[in-house]
């Protein structure tokens, strides 16, 4: 064992062979350095494909356009789904048309329940958007049923009116 001219065989206990403030911002950056699959952190997978996003399933170039049918209060999209599928639908009630949560949920109830009633009735594999446009506060279950079945109707939805 030979013997070091300090007073202690443990280098962290000596100011000089300690890093100084420099050297240790060099080493602690916050930007990781770049690896090999394209610069990204390690356990974040590889990096992101260049060029425009992918458009999203419902908005691929297969799936044909909603045709929209506008009655007095409520409009509706429809398009054709895949084959073997009942109809299935969807209800938007914006916020600028009914202000409080609890007044657009009691119009999608409204809404949903006439459609589960009349859900015999609609032709199946199909898609439905309807949209609120107007919420006319007077209007009772049986006009809002009529204006489901006319639109239905008008969009060749209807069971009844296909041979």
């Amino acid at each position: 064992m030979g013997i070091s001219d300090k007073p202690y065989n443990c280098p962290q206990f000596y100011e000089e062979d300690l890093p100084t403030f420099q050297e240790k911002k060099k080493t602690k950056t916050r930007i990781s350095p770049p690896v090999a699959y394209g610069g990204r952190p390690e356990g974040h997978g590889p990096a992101a494909e260049k060029g425009p996003k992918k458009a999203p399933p419902c908005l691929t170039p297969s799936t044909p356009p909603m045709k929209p049918q506008k009655g007095e209060i409520l409009t509706l999209f429809s398009s054709e789904s895949g084959p073997g599928q009942d109809a299935e639908w969807r209800i938007a009630v914006s916020r600028k048309i009914v202000r409080l949560a609890t007044g657009r949920n009691r119009w999608r109830r409204r809404i949903r329940e006439i459609l589960r009633k009349l859900r015999q009735e609609i032709q199946p594999r199909h898609r439905l958007v309807w949209k609120l446009h107007r919420a006319t506060p007077a209007l009772g279950p049986a006009e809002l049923e009529r204006e489901i079945q006319g639109l239905l109707r008008r969009a060749g939805l209807w069971r009844s009116d296909k041979p």
